[in-house]
């Protein structure tokens, strides 16, 4: 998977995306945070069955959100008879493409 950046600020702890200055505090020091994908928590989900004409045969799938270390994603959901909590590992893959150029998103997938 190719790693996603984070920054842990060195003064109030505040977990971003890498910019000049913390969101939360203003201060300018960071250190790289790592939240490991490789094991998550299922946090919430929902399945989407309604969907725009050019998706409608990936129809019914699920979107939902994961917790890794602290860091809370996004991201499309692969597996069947999901549930909150069960563990998941975060990959990126192709989750669509526009005029036949493929679109990469996070997918979370269910340990087994």
């Amino acid at each position: 998977m190719r790693e996603v950046s984070y920054v842990k600020c060195k003064r109030c702890g505040q977990i971003q995306f890498p910019r000049a200055r913390c969101v939360k505090c203003r201060f300018d020091g960071f250190e790289e945070f790592h939240p490991g994908w490789e094991s998550g928590s299922l946090v919430s989900f929902t399945l989407l069955h309604a969907l725009p004409e050019r998706a409608r045969g990936e129809a019914p799938y699920a979107l939902g959100i994961a917790e890794f270390g602290g860091v809370r994603c996004f991201g499309r959901v692969r597996g069947k008879d999901l549930k909150v909590g069960v563990k998941v590992r975060a990959v990126i893959d192709v989750v669509g493409e526009v005029g036949g150029a493929p679109i990469r998103g996070l997918i979370l997938v269910p340990e087994e």
